[in-house]
């Protein structure tokens, strides 16, 4: 019979205590300035959650408490990477640049929204859930092709 295993990195334990030689080694104002953007996704979520339920707003899926899980990735990309994200990353977007404004417009059904601003390499939301994986293998393969080596995609 096959064994199949799964290792597990774990920095915090359930009691939140730190491993020290796990602990990644980030600045403080680095941990503040994600603290203060997650704060601000999870607070632009609630708001947009509560415009869907009273129907001034139209397709939304809330996305709060997964801030960290995009808005720490795409803290750290670079101008070279690319971003492909769901309906559920909109804090995603505010660090790559994107303005509430403009979600919201997105969020309204407006297509203006989804315009790319500058050089920004950060595909427009995609709705069908899943479907930004391909999207980002797509990109992938397309960097390897053109042998572009100091890029990533990132999909969330």
């Amino acid at each position: 019979m096959a064994r199949f295993s799964v290792s597990c990195l774990q920095i915090l334990d359930e009691k939140g205590n730190v491993d020290k030689k796990l602990e990644p080694e980030i600045s403080k104002d680095d941990l503040l300035e994600l603290y203060r953007l997650m704060a601000l996704a999870r607070e632009f979520d609630g708001r947009m959650l509560k415009l869907q339920r009273q129907g001034r707003m139209g397709t939304f899926g809330p996305g709060s408490g997964q801030e960290a899980a995009h808005i720490v990735p795409t803290f750290m990309m670079t101008d070279r990477d690319w971003f492909v994200g769901a309906f559920r990353e909109a804090g995603a977007r505010l660090v790559r640049g994107e303005t509430m404004e403009r979600a919201l417009l997105l969020y309204n059904g407006c297509e203006e929204g989804n315009e790319r601003v500058g050089n920004n390499l950060t595909l427009p939301m995609s709705i069908i859930v899943g479907s930004q994986t391909l999207h980002a293998v797509g990109l992938a393969y397309s960097l390897k092709y053109r042998k572009i080596k100091d890029a990533a995609v990132v999909p969330t």
